[in-house]
């Protein structure tokens, strides 16, 4: 009886269509057909499940740009059981593990190239006893010049080349910033060795160079853990004490706030409670990172000389009395401002020679 019921049904709903002409049921199917096609076309989009034509899927959106499991940039710096792809303490150039698409890879190049004829063309110039200043790091370094990877920085950040001016007047300091947005240590190391601090450029050999080193957060940003970071901070700061006969001053890595990021390395860096848990902070292994670079100072100044290496903390202010990231000094939780910058720089100047504070006339 169930079964007569089912088909009496469908054959009153469809007996109107089946009493149209057979030209206009084909029509009424094929409208009905791109109809479906086009909801399930609508409802895969909204779920970020499109297919590529290679037969893959998106499995993940990495700067804005959605990843095919087949596209190799796909692939996460570091795996779920926690080995990571590139050594912080080796030079490495980005690989598909550390640029997030082939789009970022090739920048990275491109901009890798413009440091090298930068760092070039000023170790050929002539610095009329201005003192040489060479900023080394990643995306907080580069924007003293106002670029990210080489492009405009977005508004936020106005302000911070006229704050590189101001704090490092023309008149005493001849800086260059050899910085690119999103490096590692690795990064850093494969830049200074390959065009960016070679042996016959004069700033590699002059006594009275300072060099500030400013890296390691994207380390960890990765997934890299505190202790291979540190060791890649390490090695940038002992492959310049062995490659120049300046003076290295190595920033502490400056807090972060920025934990919407924890979720997407976890795994690997998850609670060790339920191993699923991401961290809630970037700051405890931040700590850690700096920890080391302090105990390490003295280690250094032994081998390389005390006037060779210091080793500065310059990350109190970007923290507030509870703890948190300032957010009035870094809007986006990560990045200094235009004010953090120039806290920034009173620090660093703080570390130079009394001869350079009496010429720059600070008061």
């Amino acid at each position: 009886n169930h079964q007569q019921h089912v088909t009496s049904t469908f054959s009153s709903l469809f007996q109107p269509v089946m009493q149209l002409s057979s030209s206009i049921q084909i029509r009424l199917l094929t409208f009905l057909f791109l109809l479906c096609a086009f909801i399930i076309l609508v409802l895969l989009t909204r779920s970020g499940g499109t297919s590529s034509n290679d037969g893959g899927t998106t499995v993940a959106v990495r700067g804005g740009t959605r990843i095919s499991k087949n596209d190799p940039f796909a692939v996460p710096f570091c795996d779920s059981n926690g080995t990571c792809h590139e050594r912080p303490d080796q030079p490495s150039p980005r690989t598909v593990y550390s640029a997030w698409t082939k789009k970022q890879y090739d920048e990275w190049w491109e901009f890798h190239k413009v440091l090298n004829a930068r760092a070039q063309e000023y170790a050929k110039k002539e610095h009329f006893q201005k003192q040489k200043l060479i900023l080394l790091g990643d995306s907080i370094t580069e924007s003293w010049i106002g670029t990210g990877l080489g492009k405009e920085l977005p508004s936020r950040f106005d302000g911070i080349p006229n704050v590189l001016k101001e704090r490092f007047p023309q008149n005493v300091y001849d800086p260059l910033v050899l910085a690119i947005s999103g490096d590692q240590t690795q990064h850093l190391l494969y830049r200074l060795q390959n065009g960016q601090l070679l042996p016959q450029y004069g700033y590699a050999s002059d006594a009275n160079a300072l060099f500030v080193v400013l890296i390691g957060t994207n380390n960890l940003g990765s997934g890299e853990l505190p202790g291979p970071s540190s060791q890649g901070v390490l090695a940038v700061a002992k492959y310049l004490l062995k490659n120049t006969k300046g003076s290295i001053k190595v920033l502490q890595l400056l807090p972060r706030g920025d934990t919407f990021r924890l979720p997407k390395i976890c795994p690997p860096r998850c609670t060790k409670k339920d191993g699923l848990t991401p961290f809630k902070s970037f700051l405890p292994a931040i700590d850690k990172v700096n920890q080391v670079l302090r105990d390490s100072e003295s280690m250094l100044q032994k081998e390389f000389g005390t006037h060779r290496i210091q080793v500065l903390d310059c990350g109190e202010p970007f923290l507030q009395q509870d703890g948190d990231v300032n957010s009035t000094l870094m809007p986006d939780l990560l990045h200094p401002n235009a004010q953090g910058q120039e806290l920034l720089a009173d620090c660093i100047l703080k570390s130079f020679p009394p001869s350079l504070d009496n010429k720059n006339h600070r008061p």
